[in-house]
């Protein structure tokens, strides 16, 4: 029975949002509507054999996979250990202990690590194993060798990778950008404050620009940008106290805006016109999609215990906050569909300029 209503409060959300979406929107010249495609519960759909259509990964509560467009799952279980996931592979393990089995978005093994002593990550389509004290990386190849090995100088808070680049942000302030060999390309202290650490990190798609949450007392947001093999800061701004824990930072609108979580919201910066835009609201951010294309940008904000929000902002301004209640969230988009998932229920969307 508690299941089935919380099938039915997600059920309602969607219909909810599709209606406010609908109704409440402000005249514009072209209207964004969301179109629902499909809607299922993980506990009752099944790993299909005949999935012919691009699948996504999803990875929250106690399940996680791959799941097409048309709400059909190459991949759809429930977790015995812990997961690391991305668009082509994934892993469970439980250990640094053990052996690590990696598979495709089929379920099917294609590496097999050895015994390791760290805990697996993909980014950019690579693999990569952080060691258990959180201090060192290694890259292997697609045939489970060991390519390269990064030791830092401090504990790592964060990482990104793109185009080849790998980016760690460092616990004493440091940000370190690797090369494809794992060669330092740069290593530099942005924090600019009395407290120094780095809380988030991020690369854009052609590895030509770094954007970093650092320091404490006050937090700083900072974009760095190379030209001619320099790299140099070319824009920063204090935040207040901030955050002492992992801050989400991502690239969105095709490298054009950085969207980062700050104490009062969410800020978006305009790397082209050099100026932030603070949206304002109350809560965690749980979740933030990496396209942001089209002007529309959507998060999920944790308000309270089992209580979240759905927030779309659209160009640089809060469009619509839709409340519902879960014990776990997902939120992605790929391209011009939108996955949003609650508890055990996954639901995918259609965004449609009419």
């Amino acid at each position: 029975m508690a299941k089935l209503k919380t099938w039915y409060r997600i059920i309602f959300w969607c219909v909810v949002f599709i209606v406010y979406v609908f109704f409440a929107a402000r005249p514009v010249q072209k209207e964004t509507v969301l179109s629902k495609k499909w809607l299922c519960s993980l506990e009752t759909t099944y790993e299909s054999s005949d999935v012919k259509d691009a699948v996504y990964p999803f990875n929250f509560g106690n399940r996680f996979g791959y799941m097409s467009s048309d709400g059909k799952f190459s991949v759809q279980r429930q977790k015995k250990g812990k997961i690391a996931i991305s668009n082509e592979l994934w892993a469970e393990f439980s250990g640094i202990e053990n052996s690590i089995e990696i598979k495709d978005r089929f379920g099917k093994e294609v590496i097999k690590l050895p015994k390791t002593g760290g805990y697996p990550f993909f980014l950019d389509n690579k693999i990569f194993v952080m060691n258990r004290l959180q201090s060192s990386v290694s890259r292997f190849d697609e045939a489970g060798s060991e390519l390269w090995r990064h030791d830092f100088g401090s504990i790592i808070t964060c990482v990104d990778a793109r185009s080849g680049f790998f980016l760690a942000g460092l616990l004493d302030g440091s940000v370190d950008l690797l090369d494809s060999s794992g060669a330092t390309l740069f290593s530099q202290e942005p924090s600019g404050s009395r407290l120094a650490s780095v809380y988030g990190c991020a690369l854009d798609q052609k590895g030509q620009k770094v954007a970093i949450i650092s320091g404490l007392d006050d937090q700083r947001f900072v974009l760095m940008e190379e030209a001619g093999g320099v790299w140099r800061i070319t824009y920063h701004e204090f935040l207040g106290d901030g955050f002492n824990r992992p801050v989400r930072i991502n690239f969105v609108d095709d490298g054009k805006k950085v969207a980062f979580e700050r104490e009062d919201g969410i800020g978006i910066y305009d790397i082209a016109m050099r100026s932030t835009s603070l949206i304002r609201f109350s809560g965690r951010i749980k979740a933030l999609e990496s396209d942001g294309t089209g002007g529309l940008l959507f998060l999920i904000v944790e308000e309270a215990a089992l209580s979240y929000k759905l927030i779309v902002i659209k160009d640089s301004r809060l469009f619509l906050a839709a409340p519902f209640k879960a014990a776990s969230c997902f939120l992605e988009r790929y391209g011009n569909e939108l996955y949003i998932g609650g508890d055990s229920v996954l639901a995918a969307f259609s965004i449609v300029e009419k």
